[in-house]
Order: structure tokens, then sequence, then C-alpha cells
């Protein structure tokens, strides 16, 4: 896969030479001095992500701002953070204690995803044409994940126990590749869509499925499940050019 790709970016990049030589116009009006974008989307794990977390999707927000590196073969360096909602888990238990009584145990768990990246982007035909530019990237950087667990106890009393809470992050090292086609709308703004397929290092997560409520401790038990963090992701957005 990875020699396929170093393939495609050499083809790319010989192809945006070639472009340049033919469109060297110091009027050129795509040439700028970057852009940002803004996106949404959705991600889909894969493989054992996917057996960990579950086939639902995750639904993010986020953008990212770029710089031209080489403007001859229109290369380009961008920096990206995305915000993903993992899953939201809520279980409810009914406790009969002989000493407390009866008494409700709610347990909420939110998982967050938050990419963070280092983008290079080509766009071999962005000197042929002003109207759309097809890009691919190589992207490299982390993920950090984050889960809080919220426990609310109902003692049916007036004044019941405080939450308890927890907050937990992990992190992942993340790498992998982009293709994408941005088409102009006006001067400064383009309509951008994207795929994304990313690898990652392994991190670990609570199992939401496996929370259980322990009345002897009076805490909440859980156990937590470890897996690679390969994703793929698809969106849609704007570019404003600047």
């Amino acid at each position: 896969m990875l020699k396929r790709l170093s393939i495609l970016v050499i083809v790319l990049l010989a192809t945006s030479v070639q472009v340049f030589g033919q469109n060297d116009d110091d009027d050129n009006e795509n040439e700028n001095d970057g852009h940002l974008d803004a996106h949404m989307g959705l991600g889909f794990p894969e493989g054992e992500f996917k057996d960990a977390v579950g086939d639902r999707a995750f639904f993010g927000v986020g953008g990212g701002i770029y710089f031209p590196l080489v403007r001859k073969l229109t290369l380009e360096l961008g920096l990206t953070y995305h915000y993903y909602w993992m899953e939201r888990q809520e279980e409810d238990f009914q406790i009969d204690d002989p000493q407390f009584g009866e008494y409700e145990v709610t347990s909420v768990v939110n998982s967050n995803m938050m990419p963070i990246h280092a983008n290079l982007r080509v766009s071999p035909l962005k000197n042929l044409n002003n109207a759309f530019y097809p890009y691919i990237e190589g992207i490299a950087g982390f993920r950090l994940f984050n889960s809080r667990t919220r426990i609310s106890v109902d003692d049916y009393t007036q004044n019941p126990p405080p939450d308890e809470i927890e907050n937990e992050t992990k992190g992942a090292w993340s790498y992998g590749y982009a293709g994408g086609l941005s088409i102009k709308l006006s001067r400064v703004i383009f309509i951008d869509g994207r795929v994304e397929k990313l690898y990652g290092t392994e991190s670990s997560y609570i199992d939401s499925e496996s929370i259980e409520y322990n009345d002897n401790t009076q805490e909440a038990t859980y156990d937590k499940v470890s897996s690679n963090t390969n994703l793929m992701t698809y969106s849609l957005g704007l570019r404003f050019q600047f």
C-alpha cells in the first residue's frame, strides 16, 4: 500500500511540474497565501477498532489552515484539528441493600476522539484551471481519546450523594492519506469534499457495556479494551482562500 502511494505521489508531483511549465503566468489568480478549511463528517472504525467500539459512525466537526510550501509544485503544508463524538452509553441499576434500602444508580459514559494532524497536500491541477482542484495528502500526527464517566445515585431522599465523575484521556499515534476535491463557488470560497484513511497505534478505552455497580464498595467497576485505532472518514465543508 505504501509503495503504491509513493508511486502515486511521484506521478502527481511530476504532473504538477509539467502543468506549472505550461502555465507560468505571474497573474495566475489561483495563487494565494493560504486557506482555511471547515468540515463536518462521519468516521467509521475499522478492524480491531470496530470490534472494540462497535460499528456506529462517529460524527465530527473541525478544520485546518494551509500555507503554500512550494508554489511551483503546488505543495501545501497544513495543520488540522477535528472533534468526534464516539458514543454515549447510559445504564441504570436498581439496588436493594439491606442496610441502606432501595436506591437507583445511573452510569453515563461519554467518549470522544480528537485527531490533530500535520498534512502535506499536492494539488496537481491547481495551476491549470480555477474551477476545481483535486488533491491528495499525506497525514501524520496523533489522536486523543477521552472518556468521561459519571455515576449518579438516587436514594430517594432530599440529599442524595454527589455524583462521582472520572475523566480519562489516552493518546495514539496516527498517520494515513487523504484525497479530495475543491469546487469553486466564488473567488475565495470553495466547497470541499474529502476522504481520509487513517491508521493508528494501540489505545485503550472504557468498555461501556461492562459497567457494573458494586453495592458493597459503593463504586462502579468496568473493564477496558485495547485495539488499534484504524479509521475511515468522509467529510464535506468549505474552503476559504486568503
